[in-house]
């Protein structure tokens, strides 16, 4: 339990960071790069979530896995959607496929912590009328 509510909390400072980080960068620098890469493989060693076969799942089998794993709320998930779409970001150019399906994924997520919080989050709202745009 003190493990799960560790990485928890270690998600939250990653996405804070990586938000940080690639806010400053220009996007095709390699340390951000490794960093994305760094962040997966902790998320794929620490609660087994990887990734690649995360964004590939249907909304609902991926959002079942997301509830399963203990402590990860709506803070959680909302952190995940942002270094989704920061992953989607950095691939658009080179592996735009991905770069999709990252896109769509954080999009489910967005609208999934706006329908299911009780507080709206303007923020959160701008971000999804933004993925829709770039989607369609």
């Amino acid at each position: 339990m003190e493990k799960r509510d560790l990485v928890l909390r270690l998600i939250q400072q990653t996405a804070q960071l990586l938000r940080a980080v690639f806010n400053s960068l220009p996007p095709d620098d390699f340390q951000s790069e490794h960093q994305i890469q760094d962040f997966v493989s902790g998320l794929k060693e620490d609660i087994n979530l990887d990734i690649e076969n995360f964004i590939l799942l249907e909304n609902t089998k991926a959002l079942d896995i997301l509830l399963q794993i203990d402590g990860f709320n709506l803070d959680n998930i909302e952190n995940l959607a942002d270094v989704l779409e920061v992953m989607a970001t950095k691939c658009r150019k080179s592996l735009y496929p991905k770069s999709v399906l990252l896109n769509q994924k954080t999009l489910f997520l967005l609208q999934y912590v706006s329908q299911t919080s009780a507080a709206f989050d303007w923020e959160r709202e701008n971000k999804i009328k933004n993925l829709q745009k770039r989607l369609s």
